[in-house]
Formats: structure tokens, C-alpha cells, sequence
């Protein structure tokens, strides 16, 4: 597990006053008829992803009326775990 700096999980989770979101640009990769992405290690241990259980929901949002430009929303779906 990559090594956690605990007062840069606080500015990332807004516990600091100087908040800021971890970003990070990832290329699309397309294989035949599908796009993937690759999410960083980093990310997803402190998100506690389990890829066999959680997914990522997404949404096309037209910008705008007519419909021929969209955005896409992605949320990271985990079920309850008792």
C-alpha cells in the first residue's frame, strides 16, 4: 500500500482549511467497441474500492438542449458491507 501523508488526506477531504480535491488526468483507452480508464492506485485505496463488489454508475448530461454535446458523470457505487 502506497505510504499515506495524513495532513494531505485532510486538505483532500476538506478537514483542512486549505481544501483541495485530488485530481488527476487518466487517458481513455479503446478496445474494439469499448472505452476503459484506469484509476489510480492511489485513488482507489483511499477509496476503498473492491472491484469485486463496487461499480461506477454513470450518466450522459446533455449541455445542451438540442442534444449534440454531453458530459458524463461517473459515481462510485459500493454496497453496505455488514
Amino acid at each position: 500500500m502506497a505510504e499515506i501523508d495524513k495532513e494531505q488526506i485532510a486538505r483532500i477531504v476538506g478537514h483542512d482549511d486549505e481544501k483541495e480535491y485530488l485530481r488527476k488526468d487518466v487517458s481513455i483507452i479503446k478496445d474494439k467497441r469499448q472505452f476503459s480508464i484506469r484509476i489510480p492506485v492511489k485513488f482507489a485505496e483511499l477509496a476503498n474500492i473492491d472491484p469485486t463488489t463496487d461499480v461506477f454508475e454513470f450518466v450522459l448530461i446533455p449541455e445542451e438542449e438540442e442534444g449534440e454535446k454531453f458530459t458524463i458523470e461517473a459515481k462510485l457505487k459500493q454496497p453496505k458491507h455488514d
